[in-house]
Order: C-alpha cells, then structure tokens, then sequence
C-alpha cells in the first residue's frame, strides 16, 4: 500500500503551490481518475487503520487478564496522540519543503485550502493515509512495553515519536513532497523504501527495542486469554 502512495506522490516537476495540479497533469488524468484514485487511496487507509484493532486484538491477548484494558486503551490513546501531532507538526516535517534534506518546514497544521476540487479531495486522502501509516509505526512500540511502562511515560513516547522521530525520517527517505531539489538526504543517495518496510515498521520497532530494553525484561506469561485474542489479530494486524 505504501508503494501505491509513492506511485502517487513523487514527480520531478511539482512546485510547493502546484503539486496536486502537478500529478494530475503528469498522469494524464482527468477529474475521473483522480476522483477514482483518492478512492482507492481511502480503501487503503481504511485498510491500514484495521491494523490498529489487530495490535489492539494481539497485545491483548499476550497480557494478564488485569492489564487488559490498560494495554486497549494505550492503543487508542496513541493513536490520537499520533492523529494530532502528525497534524500539527509530522506531516509539515515530513513532506514540507525541506531544509537542507533533514526536515520540511511547510504545511504544518496541515490545511488543503490553496487547493481546490479533485486536487483538494485527493491531499486530504493522501494526508490520512500517512496519519495512518503513522498511527501505526507509533503503536508497534505499544506490545513491547506492554505491563512494562507507565500511561504517562507511553503517552510522551508516543507523542515523540508521531511528532519527531518518524516524520523526520520519513522525510530523509521520502523527501519533500515529490518537488524538485526537496529530495531527503538518505532519498538523495539512492535510499528506496520498500513497502514502509523501512519508515513505518523498521522505526517502530527500533523504538520500541530501545523502550523496551529500558524498561527491562518481563516476565514469561500464557494468558488464557492469548488463544481467543490472538487467532483473530493476526489477520487484522497482516
């Protein structure tokens, strides 16, 4: 899914104002494609948002029955942690024009108002594909601490890394929003993500290895539990 978002998103001739009217010109589409296309692109973040219920479901599972609907609710918590701060700050950082191929510095507190129609329809899709991806990569970290760290501690963790560490790195990878010369420093070296299998999961889970080896090691557990929550989860989460 992520390989239809990069499909979508990086063309060599997009201006910071123009680029929804960029890739519908450099695609050759009409009002009807592009309309077909922020569909398709709103299966796919529905899609992606499915994954939230399936760590919900598995952490769940794998966690004493106590510590149930402490672990559920972190993983509701950090997604709205994730949905404001990838608003306000992450998307800006992520696809907004770059300084010197570290960070973007536009389109924060993002607002599709400078463009209109189809354009306008299909930046808003693409930005709550990306705010799920996000919710995601910021929920991997939620199982590896589970019983292990604090409501508090995982809400500033969460907050962190939605709003610092993943759209920072999205954009080294990723770049500026597909405009000439905004490319990430890693995009400019020949980096190809594959998947989000470098942006999403990889940054997930090395900060989720790093709490997790700060909060130490947990114990053995064979909740009862774990067989009714988890057969269901694993489709989810896939």
């Amino acid at each position: 899914m992520c390989c239809v978002a990069a499909k979508l998103t990086f063309f060599p001739h997009a201006s910071s104002l123009n680029f929804c009217q960029c890739v519908v010109e450099e695609l050759g589409m009409g009002d009807a494609a592009v309309t077909d296309n922020t569909i398709w692109l709103l299966v796919c973040t529905v899609l992606v948002l499915l994954m939230q219920a399936g760590f919900t479901c598995l952490e769940t599972g794998l966690v004493r029955a106590k510590n149930t609907i402490n672990v559920a609710i972190k993983n509701v918590a950090d997604f709205c942690v994730a949905t404001l701060a990838f608003w306000t700050v992450g998307f800006g950082l992520m696809f907004g024009a770059t300084l010197g191929g570290v960070i973007g510095t536009s389109y924060f507190m993002f607002n599709p108002g400078p463009f209109d129609g189809p354009s306008s329809a299909w930046l808003m899709a693409f930005f709550f594909f990306q705010m799920a991806f996000c919710g995601t990569a910021t929920t991997i970290v939620s199982g590896a601490v589970a019983e292990r760290m604090s409501f508090r501690g995982y809400l500033l963790t969460a907050l962190v890394l939605s709003a610092a560490i993943y759209p920072v790195f999205g954009h080294w990878a990723w770049g500026g929003f597909g405009m000439t010369g905004q490319e990430g420093w890693l995009q400019g070296l020949g980096f190809i993500d594959f998947a989000g299998s470098t942006v999403v999961h990889s940054i997930g889970g090395w900060v989720a290895l790093a709490a997790a080896l700060r909060a130490g090691a947990a114990l053995l557990l064979l909740p009862f539990l774990t067989a009714l929550f988890t057969d269901p989860a694993l489709g989810l989460a896939w």
